[in-house]
């Protein structure tokens, strides 16, 4: 992941750019079989991923401790709003696009986990 990445201006809204992170949006799409795998927590009003199913939509695109920034350009600060989400643009797309904040270091990483 780059630490450059540009997101639209609509989306780039919905995060507040730190250093030592990192940001893209990540795209995951319907997969036949396929669990989405993915575990989260919501805390100080951030949604956390916890752990990553093996073998899943997420698999290789996630990991734990990336942020959930926004939804399909749709803000989330608690697990639930991010669920909700994540379904609808399912339903809807058979994809979705998470805005995700990932720690670039290993002190920014202590910091997520600390958190």
């Amino acid at each position: 992941m780059a630490t450059a990445t540009e997101f639209p201006p609509e989306r780039e809204r919905n995060i507040k750019r730190k250093e030592g992170f990192q940001y893209q949006l990540i795209t995951v799409a319907i997969q036949k079989g396929k669990k989405f795998g993915l575990n989260m927590v919501d805390t100080d009003n951030h949604v956390i991923v916890t752990g990553v199913e093996n073998d899943s939509m997420c698999a290789s695109l996630l990991e734990k401790f990336d942020r959930i920034c926004d939804v399909d350009g749709i803000p989330v600060t608690d697990k639930e709003l991010t669920k909700q989400q994540i379904i609808k643009g399912l339903k809807e797309n058979r994809k979705v696009s998470l805005a995700v904040e990932r720690p670039a270091n290993k002190e920014r990483l202590d910091q997520v986990q600390v958190s």
